[in-house]
């Protein structure tokens, strides 16, 4: 079953790798442009995707000036959100994201993007897809296990982080 997970995921990291170049590129200048405007970036994350608010504020590749993001913070037109859900559509994460555009923010989306849902209708200016839309592992009963939604919310965001610190160092 292991070696199946393992198959799959490398599966899914090489998909993200292909697919999300462009995107990577275009979210973090999104992030370079608040920092060299001394805005703030704000995490929001919404259940196991937490974990890529956590490691974009307290990991060890932090992004500088970085906090999380909860509907009391005000933000300014040089701060950008980073929303990370399971998926793109998620109930709370169009919230926070709504309201951060409405504030002026710039908003970046890390999780899935589900087959049907149109990202150009969503309230973000970059969606990093991170294709992790169910289950690698098929089980007996036709179930699937082994969601890795999370794990690769971790591997665009340090894609992510690698970017834009290459951005940095440029200017």
């Amino acid at each position: 079953m292991l070696k199946i997970f393992n198959t799959q995921l490398t599966g899914l990291f090489q998909t993200i790798e292909k697919t999300s170049e462009e995107t990577i590129e275009d979210a973090a200048r999104l992030l370079a442009q608040s920092l060299f405007s001394e805005g703030t970036v704000y995490f929001f994350g919404k259940a196991e995707m937490m974990a890529v608010a956590y490691e974009g504020v307290t990991g060890p590749n932090a992004i500088a000036s970085s906090s999380f993001y909860d509907k009391t913070v005000e933000l300014t037109e040089m701060d950008t959100v980073v929303v990370s859900a399971r998926y793109a559509a998620d109930g709370d994460a169009l919230t926070a994201a709504e309201k951060a555009r409405a504030e002026g923010a710039r908003t970046i989306f890390i999780g899935a993007v589900e087959k049907g849902i149109d990202v150009e209708g969503l309230p973000y200016d970059a969606v990093l897809d991170t294709k992790a839309v169910r289950g690698l592992i098929p089980q007996d009963d036709g179930t699937r296990t082994g969601f890795p939604s999370a794990i690769c919310g971790l591997y665009v965001y340090q894609a992510l982080h690698i970017t834009v610190s290459e951005y940095m160092e440029e200017f």
